[in-house]
């Protein structure tokens, strides 16, 4: 393999890079292009709004969710009472190790809700009972990141050191929410809760997410074409010239 496709914020120009054997090809905007899921229902207002409490969420496959993710998201539980986490993991012995974890740091195992393998319209609708996602490290989401936004659900992310840990930067950045971003475990708790407790933003950003999307190079399918296009002819060039 003599490329690989990258954007600017998945692998910023001017760094040197020793983790990949190839040339990185950088599109000029993103390395995502996002079709809306055809099964997607309607986003509906602020989960909190009839839940009483901020739910926090995490629909990635639960094998990204290692101890250290975890920890953090405790730190957000006790930094927002009597918010809640629903996660995606199929049955299993960490569903345990989980609820147990919690119980540890004095949270109750009440506010930590797991949800299996759901079909696509029965997963989508999922972010009905979801106010704020969260993106896992080091290796974030992508398109979960996408559907989590295309239901009107900011994701809270960190930016890591390679490409597979700033997914979440690369798609916030091109939707302009780039202050979603966290450097650092204790600025993605500070994020988390200060959206979690500025319930007006939430609502804001729930209701415009969709048209920030459509707006944004994500979702403008021709444009990310020529800009393949191009990177192609680029690889062409480089080629013939050997």
């Amino acid at each position: 393999m003599d490329y690989r496709l990258t954007d600017p914020h998945l692998d910023p120009p001017g760094l040197v890079y020793p983790f990949y054997s190839e040339q990185s090809i950088r599109l000029p905007e993103s390395y995502w292009c996002y079709p809306p899921p055809p099964e997607a229902p309607t986003i509906n207002a602020l989960p909190v709004d009839t839940q009483g409490y901020v739910t926090f969420g995490s629909l990635n496959n639960f094998c990204k969710v290692n101890p250290r993710t975890f920890q953090t998201w405790i730190e957000l539980l006790k930094a927002v009472p009597n918010s809640r986490l629903l996660v995606h993991a199929g049955s299993g012995s960490h569903r345990d190790q989980a609820s147990t974890a919690l119980t540890q740091h004095g949270i109750q195992p009440d506010r930590l809700e797991f949800i299996d393998f759901l079909p696509m319209d029965k997963y989508l609708e999922t972010y009905h009972r979801i106010d704020i996602a969260l993106d896992p490290f080091p290796y974030g989401g992508g398109t979960t990141t996408c559907d989590a936004l295309w239901m009107g659900v900011p994701v809270v992310t960190l930016a890591g050191r390679r490409a597979v840990g700033r997914g979440g930067l690369s798609i916030l950045s091109n939707v302009g929410l780039t202050d979603l971003v966290a450097q650092d475990l204790e600025q993605y708790v500070q994020i988390a809760a200060d959206l979690a407790n500025d319930l007006q933003r939430l609502s804001d950003l729930r209701m415009g997410m969709r048209e920030r999307m459509r707006a944004s190079p994500l979702m403008d399918a021709p444009r990310f074409a020529r800009n393949v296009e191009a990177a192609y002819r680029e690889m062409w060039r480089r080629w013939c010239t050997k």
